[in-house]
């Protein structure tokens, strides 16, 4: 934008740019390899090629649909809400749960199981009493 107080653009002042819904402010990243697509509704897809990254934001919604298999193959992944499985779920190394797990249904187990260092499948009891009689905790 020029500014001409007497209309002789050869006395004109360079007036910064005004940003717009057009042309945003950028966000302070100074990348010019980066490529950013800004849409209507405020979503944004970006990908950094300095830095590898692909970043989605803004959205309310994904879907991913492949009709034999989807990969994702990174050696660690983060899930930070809710994650349902509407299937069956098959874990090939082992597993890790902190909290509460709560259970419907059968559960078939092979290899053993120990609660508290006790192992379910070979520990005893003392104190057996027949009938009706309640016997000691198990060892």
């Amino acid at each position: 934008m020029l500014l001409s107080l007497s209309g002789d653009l050869t006395n004109a002042y360079i007036l910064p740019a005004l940003y717009s819904d057009e042309n945003p402010e950028p966000d302070g990243n100074n990348n010019n390899n980066r490529e950013r697509t800004v849409y209507p509704d405020g979503a944004v897809i970006e990908y950094d090629p300095d830095t590898s990254a692909l970043t989605v934001k803004g959205i309310k919604t994904a879907t991913v649909q492949a009709s034999e298999l989807v990969t994702i193959d990174c050696p660690n992944s983060v899930f930070t809400g809710n994650l349902q499985v509407k299937k069956k779920l098959t874990v090939d190394q082992g597993a890790k749960v902190s909290g509460a797990i709560e259970h419907h249904g059968k559960m078939t187990n092979s290899g053993g199981v120990s609660i508290d260092g006790i192992n379910f499948g070979t520990h005893k009891h003392r104190d057996v009493q027949g009938g009706t009689g309640t016997s000691g905790g198990p060892q």
